[in-house]
């Protein structure tokens, strides 16, 4: 009888028939490991987020965080860049605020959107960066650039500047914030950005004044993230705070 001879016998034959047919199986190990925590001044960076710094093998690209020269740690979420206040590894969740606004200075506008095709057109499965918003409830207004002053109930002024004089020989704008449809945006309004304000059960009414916008912008919302797998699995909820 002929002996059976296995048809890889030879473990190195074995191991480049594997490298040939199957070179990302053995590549991918190499991939998304937990390459340990980093910080970004006291914030600390772990699996499965990582600074844009670390090596390409570290950890998911698509949870990628920049630490900038004030060690401050940012995230882009596709439209504007968002300052991380606080990340909770236990469910997976982060809290972040528009970078780029400043409550100290009363012209700065938060002009990082957020917009309803990232809340709701996303997969964790496609190759891009991946956050979902569990906020229960929130309030997504537009900030309108709008060159002539609106008269409605509808615009709530954006400006927290009390006293404003226009030295510049270019037309004077004047930003609001718009809640409702596109289609009814005065004629002399531009989308400057869209923003996304979490409503929890200390909202009022006075929430929706100028002043009250800025103080819901200004703590920031929930993202999270999900197992980067393609299961059917559901993001965690954020904590609530």
């Amino acid at each position: 009888m002929p002996k059976l001879v296995p048809l890889f016998g030879h473990p190195v034959a074995a191991f480049a028939f594997i490298l040939l047919v199957f070179p990302g199986a053995c590549l991918a190990r190499h991939r998304n490991q937990d390459c340990g925590s980093v910080f970004c001044g006291e914030m600390e960076i772990s699996y499965p987020l990582r600074l844009k710094n670390q090596p390409s093998r570290c950890d998911d690209d698509r949870y990628e965080l920049e630490c900038g020269n004030n060690n401050r740690t940012t995230v882009d979420l596709g439209r504007g860049k968002f300052s991380v206040l606080e990340i909770f590894y236990e469910n997976r969740s982060m809290r972040v605020v528009d970078a780029g606004l400043n409550m100290d200075d009363c012209y700065s506008l938060p002009l990082s959107s957020i917009s309803e095709y990232h809340l709701f057109h996303d997969s964790p499965c496609e190759n891009h960066k991946y956050y979902d918003y569990p906020a229960d409830e929130f309030s997504l207004p537009y900030v309108v650039n709008c060159m002539e002053p609106i008269k409605s109930s509808a615009y709530i002024d954006a400006s927290r500047c009390t006293n404003i004089s226009n030295t510049s020989s270019l037309p004077t704008s004047y930003f609001y914030f718009f809640e409702g449809d596109p289609s009814d945006f005065n004629p002399s309004c531009t989308v400057e950005a869209q923003v996304l304000i979490e409503i929890d059960e200390s909202s009022s009414t006075e929430d929706y004044s100028t002043r009250g916008i800025y103080e819901q912008i200004s703590k920031g919302f929930w993202i999270s993230w999900y197992n980067f797998t393609c299961s059917a699995a559901e993001p965690l909820s954020s904590q609530n705070v």
